[in-house]
């Protein structure tokens, strides 16, 4: 099963994944943390972030090379990316995104920086 990390400090992880939501976590992914980047797995396919959790820099990616995926569990993520995590193609999404991601449409011919956002319908 992949690795899951929850990379945020234990009070917001407390908050965010009580014990059951951890077990049902945890039966569909090898679960660790909570841990700060700097400290998860090397072999971490994906992070679980949330408030308190510091930049996703350089340093941290390389230490974690077979990330894939960074899921916010929070507001803006402004405060945890950078350029590096762009450049890699880590995909990174939060629950707010959602409605957003709906309307999304990616480049055929550059699948990875080019999307367009359709504006909303007006009866949404």
């Amino acid at each position: 099963m992949p690795l899951l990390v929850l990379a945020m400090p234990d009070r917001v992880a407390a908050a965010a994944f009580p014990p059951a939501v951890r077990t049902e976590l945890a039966a569909l992914v090898d679960l660790a943390g909570p841990v700060a980047p700097a400290d998860a797995p090397a072999d971490a396919r994906a992070l679980v972030t949330g408030w308190g959790t510091p930049r996703l820099d350089g340093g941290v990616l390389a230490r974690l090379p077979d990330l894939d995926a960074v899921f916010h569990a929070a507001g803006s993520v402004r405060s945890i990316v950078t350029a590096p995590l762009f450049e890699r193609g880590v995909r990174l999404t939060k629950a707010a995104f959602r409605p957003i991601a709906e309307r999304l449409t990616r480049s055929e011919t550059l699948p990875k920086w080019s999307v367009t956002i359709r504006p909303k319908d007006p009866g949404d």
